[in-house]
């Protein structure tokens, strides 16, 4: 994990990051990195989702390197540009049907491990249902919603493409939806668009 820098540091960074200083870039993306991600995760609550808005903030960095002002809150810029780009995101996950359900997959997820005990039951029959997917649609559910890889690095392990991933994805999600009874926690899970 990268050294956070000091105050002196951070300003010096800065005015090299401003002149295209490459690695001054790598020093800002270090000192930064890991408190936007988690900003932007607390929201998302879908790792990949929060690292690609976190990636999306630097290029924002990059592109306006020469804009930035030492003498102003570059963090606050920073959270600013995070907080937009990731309401943005879930603005657009409410008009998309597979953002919703990558969003509503963690958070259904996430529900299972804090919620009350009767969650239990419902997590039980999660399991029984995937169990119940032909074996690589299973591989590929879990590896997208319940690792958070995304479909390029599935399709890279399996020896498959990223449609192939997207289209196991599809066919499960819509399996769960058509035999799962989880009251309002299944509308989260897979959305409530019919397929």
């Amino acid at each position: 994990m990268p050294k956070p820098l000091d105050e002196t540091a951070l300003l010096d960074c800065i005015a090299r990051l401003r002149a295209g200083d490459e690695a001054a870039f790598g020093d800002f993306y270090g000192h930064f990195h890991a408190r936007l991600y988690r900003s932007s995760l607390r929201f998302l609550k879908v790792p990949e989702l929060a690292e690609e808005i976190t990636q999306d903030v630097f290029v924002k960095v990059w592109e306006m390197r020469w804009q930035l002002d030492a003498n102003r809150n570059v963090e606050s810029f920073l959270f600013t540009v995070t907080k937009n780009l990731t309401l943005n995101l879930l603005d657009k996950a409410s008009r998309e049907e597979r953002l919703r359900q990558e969003i509503g997959l963690h958070l259904y997820k996430e529900s299972l491990i804090d919620g009350p005990p009767d969650d239990l039951n419902s997590e039980k029959r999660l399991h029984e249902a995937i169990l119940k997917l032909p074996a690589q649609r299973q591989t590929v559910l879990r590896l997208s919603k319940f690792d958070g890889m995304s479909y390029e690095a599935i399709g890279q392990q399996l020896g498959i493409s990223k449609g192939t991933v997207s289209d196991h994805l599809v066919k499960a999600l819509r399996f769960l939806r058509a035999n799962l009874q989880i009251g309002g926690l299944a509308v989260l899970l897979l959305g409530n668009e019919p397929w």
